[in-house]
């Protein structure tokens, strides 16, 4: 509406973002869905004055209320398969595993986006065949993990004991 955004927070972190926290039940539209989507992006990418560790604690608080609530009411979202899920998990243990996949959805897609917004801008040749048919969204998309991928490297998990 204003003419200018930054297409980072205004859009490449929101999109994917919003996408997984309805997958894991939360409301479609909706002040609190829109305030965890809010403390997700400053926990994950914070800018200059925002405080990523409170809003790191408000996230958990919110992820709490959204695993009891699945355990009053479970639904057809990931939330509710791991709270009816028969290994047990704890609402905490379940609270962790939704930040992780949280994050793990949110960040490579974003960045993947990111890439692809940043190569249509900026490589004229690359631009040109997007827009004139040569190249399909599902193949310039390919065509930027292969020039740019969004995650070089990636953390992983490893058991610490045999289970």
């Amino acid at each position: 509406g204003s003419g200018r955004t930054e297409l980072m927070s205004s859009y490449v972190h929101l999109l994917p973002m919003r996408a997984v926290v309805q997958m894991c039940g939360m409301p479609v539209k909706g002040e609190d869905t829109q305030r965890l989507v809010d403390d997700l992006r400053t926990s994950l990418d914070a800018e200059e004055g925002e405080d990523p560790v409170a809003a790191y604690v408000r996230v958990g608080d919110r992820l709490r209320q959204l695993v009891k609530d699945k355990r009053a009411a479970p639904g057809p979202d990931v939330t509710s398969r791991m709270v009816t899920h028969g290994a047990g998990l704890t609402d905490e243990e379940i609270v962790q595993d939704l930040i992780s996949v949280i994050a793990a959805a949110q960040q490579p897609t974003a960045n993947w986006i990111c890439n692809t917004l940043r190569l249509l801008l900026t490589d004229e040749r690359f631009a040109v065949n997007v827009s004139g048919g040569r190249l399909s969204v599902g193949e310039a998309l390919n065509e930027v993990l292969w020039l740019d991928t969004p995650t070089q490297n990636f953390i992983g998990r490893w058991a610490v004991r045999d289970t």
